[in-house]
């Protein structure tokens, strides 16, 4: 249109199947390269037949608008309702999503062809605004690629670690859209919201093989429990479950480890605590210099939570997912916490891990 000699335009929607008629309505956050205005479908309307009833010239004149925006940091990473949850359906063991990114009405690249689309829609554009896990994705892609650029010698594996080791716990929830922000765990954040900055300054690093992966696939017999990852899963933990992990140390320190209380939650936003799980770590603190290792064995014993229930008899932890999370707290208040999370289920072993 601008090519053509146009010097504004008015864009109306006509879409009136809504109830009220403007409910299907058009996105307010449209720009146009000449002074251009949406209106509403009753609007609109009201301008079409303004025009054609009307006799002699019609003149509009479009304002140049103003933007203000207020943000409120309290009300940030929060989670999309639409993002996807856990756990995983794929292997039991693999612990899933990871970590959050950005994925909400994201300024994103466009394309400026679309030969498959439909020729009467206006796709061609160098931008638009998206959501969805498309947009999250090159987030963390492009967190990872800053710290191999800090960290050339790290392995991909490490990078990844480091990503999830330090991401922040402080992704909130509002899934029924009141005003009431809450933690929303980790089967539906990962272990928190991505911070590039803490993973450049990881401490710790993990590392994993290309061949372990492949060792362990459960299509060929493999355990992905058994593969390096920052992550403590099991699905079916019979009274007593561990796990050995190692770390390697990015730069010199001593690391002291905790854990969070357990919890497990019966609806959204309401979780419970179970104090009778207990984990252990050996050694619980360590002193390393930079590049050596540290192996650790992780262990939990839901021996006094299997078949208990609470004092009132209202709720039982069978069939219950207890979550909880490990930390590494370094000497040097400079360097990030280390976090893994935890997910456990426990298991009488009468009945099979899953039917074919």
């Amino acid at each position: 249109m601008q090519a053509g000699g146009a010097g504004g335009i008015v864009v109306t929607n006509n879409n009136t199947n809504g109830t009220p008629p403007d409910t299907n309505d058009l996105s307010s956050d449209d720009v146009y390269p000449i002074p251009g205005i949406q209106l509403q479908a009753s609007q609109g309307s009201s301008l079409v037949t303004w025009i054609t009833t009307k006799a002699g010239t019609h003149t509009v004149q479009i304002a140049a608008n103003t933007i203000t925006r207020t943000i409120n940091a309290a009300n940030g990473s929060q989670l999309a309702p639409f993002s996807s949850r856990g756990p995983s359906s794929t292997y039991f063991g693999s612990f899933s999503p990871n970590v959050s990114a950005p994925g909400v009405r994201i300024f994103a690249a466009y394309s400026d062809e679309h030969p498959f689309g439909d020729p009467n829609l206006a796709s061609s554009r160098d931008w638009a605004v998206l959501d969805g896990t498309s947009m999250a994705t090159p987030h963390v892609t492009g967190a990872m690629a800053l710290v191999r650029q800090a960290h050339p010698d790290w392995t991909p594996a490490e990078v990844q670690s480091a990503l999830e080791m330090t991401a922040k716990d402080i992704v909130k929830g509002n899934d029924f859209g009141n005003s009431t922000l809450y933690p929303v765990g980790i089967y539906r954040a990962g272990n928190g919201q991505v911070d590039a900055q803490a993973a450049v300054n990881a401490g710790l690093v993990m590392d994993e093989t290309a061949d372990n992966f492949a060792i362990a696939n459960p299509d060929n017999g493999g355990d992905v429990l058994q593969l390096n990852l920052p992550q403590l899963v099991n699905t079916f933990c019979q009274g007593v479950c561990s796990w050995v992990r190692t770390i390697r140390a990015t730069r010199d320190g001593t690391w002291t480890a905790s854990n969070a209380p357990f919890v497990y939650e019966r609806f959204q936003n309401l979780t419970y605590t179970e104090q009778r799980a207990k984990l252990t770590v050996t050694p619980s603190q360590f002193t390393l210099k930079a590049g050596e290792t540290q192996t650790l064995l992780v262990t939990a014993d839901m021996t006094d939570v299997l078949y208990q229930q609470g004092g009132d008899g209202s709720r039982t932890t069978e069939q219950v997912e207890l979550w909880s999370k490990l930390s590494f707290t370094p000497s040097d208040p400079a360097l990030p916490v280390a976090n893994w999370p935890i997910s456990l289920n426990f298991d009488h072993g009468m009945l099979p891990k899953y039917l074919a």
